[in-house]
């Protein structure tokens, strides 16, 4: 992921975390039941009061990732949080929405224009 970050405080960020979340969320006869499950974390340097910073961080991932489903009674969503660390303040948080889709299967006879943008439903509220 490429972070960009314009520390015009006169604090410095001591570190910064992303922490990769899958959310599942079943709902049947009037309950619903949330699951969070941190897939992955990876801690980064922070940088000094004043400073600028521009870079690539990695966040690799493994184990099992069931497709994005927005449906009536299951919805699994994916989430980046990322964590400034800032001390003798409350820390910055972003909620980055992650889409995980399966592959396009290859049909034979037709195969979709390569410009064509799939647009994913937004999820249930």
């Amino acid at each position: 992921m490429h972070v960009q970050v314009d520390n015009r405080s006169a604090s410095d960020i001591d570190k910064m975390k992303a922490k990769f979340y899958r959310y599942l969320h079943l709902r049947a006869d009037g309950h619903h039941r949330t699951f969070k499950h941190l897939m992955k974390e990876m801690q980064y340097d922070g940088c000094e009061s004043g400073d600028k910073l521009d870079q690539q961080q990695q966040l690799p991932l493994s184990g099992e990732f069931l497709p994005v489903t927005n449906s009536k009674h299951i919805t699994c969503e994916y989430f980046i949080e990322v964590e400034c660390a800032i001390p003798w303040a409350p820390d910055v948080e972003m909620h980055i929405p992650v889409g995980l889709y399966e592959p396009v299967p290859v049909m034979w006879g037709y195969q979709p224009p390569q410009d064509l943008v799939y647009y994913p439903p937004p999820p249930l509220e």
